[in-house]
């Protein structure tokens, strides 16, 4: 049945897991004004996402969640930065102007209530 499966909230983070009438899952992010959704093929892309994360030291560059706009959305942790990207690996521009979205969270607080409101969702989904 398709619905609502999981739903997490922490800090200004929201995070929606949805069952679809497909194999595939239904992933909303949400952040004050950014707000993303996606197909994902599975929960073990969330929970790869979530056990990223949840390592609070280490940096996270270029992990694959989905395809967006035409493009790989890409999810990179660095110096306390949070981005979320969506890049084509070939453009009418080439290297000097790649197809390319981006979006940064800066504070490391927004790290772990990222992480926080994804545990809940996968929670959520998984009972």
């Amino acid at each position: 049945m398709a619905g609502l499966a999981g739903l997490g909230v922490s800090g200004k983070w929201s995070v929606d897991i949805d069952e679809t009438d497909t194999d595939a899952w239904g992933l909303t992010v949400r952040c004050r004004g950014f707000c993303v959704q996606l197909s994902v093929s599975d929960l073990d892309v969330v929970r790869r996402v979530w056990a990223e994360l949840a390592k609070a030291e280490e940096d996270v560059v270029g992990m694959s969640i989905g395809v967006m706009f035409g493009g790989t959305l890409l999810l990179t942790i660095a110096d306390g930065s949070i981005v979320f990207r969506v890049a084509e690996e070939r453009s009418a521009g080439g290297e000097r102007y790649p197809a390319l979205f981006s979006v940064n969270f800066d504070a490391q607080a927004e790290r772990s209530d990222l992480a926080a409101a994804i545990k809940m969702a996968l929670e959520e989904a998984e009972v």
